[in-house]
């Protein structure tokens, strides 16, 4: 019986594309020594999807904390920079409303100025 689009099954097993040496090498790294299969990048090809697979430790515990440390870095300069140029701006703001002010001009509150 041929699928469609009203009767396929989206979680059906799927084959793997490798001969016999390679299956049996993946298996025996990956059951052995806490290695894992991860895809690595995924592709159509002649209307197929292909996945390239590699074989990836996982990380160490100070490896784990070298990444916290850096993102935490990273979260407090960025929200250090956004409050910089939010006075900033802020100041540039002010200093265009009573600059306009000083002038005489008509200051208009959605956010144009007239002369």
């Amino acid at each position: 019986e041929y699928g469609t689009h009203d009767n396929h099954e989206p979680k059906r097993p799927r084959k793997l594309l490798l001969n016999r040496k390679e299956i049996r090498r993946l298996a025996s790294k990956t059951n052995a020594t806490g290695i894992t299969v991860i895809p690595t990048r995924a592709y159509f090809s002649r209307g197929r999807v292909k996945v390239e697979i590699a074989l990836a430790r996982g990380k160490q515990n100070y490896d784990k904390r070298e990444e916290l440390k850096k993102h935490i870095i990273i979260v407090l300069l960025s929200s250090l920079l956004l409050a910089v140029f939010t006075v900033a701006a802020d100041f540039v703001v002010r200093e265009i409303i009573w600059g306009a002010l000083l002038n005489g001009d008509t200051v208009l509150f959605d956010k144009t100025t007239t002369q």
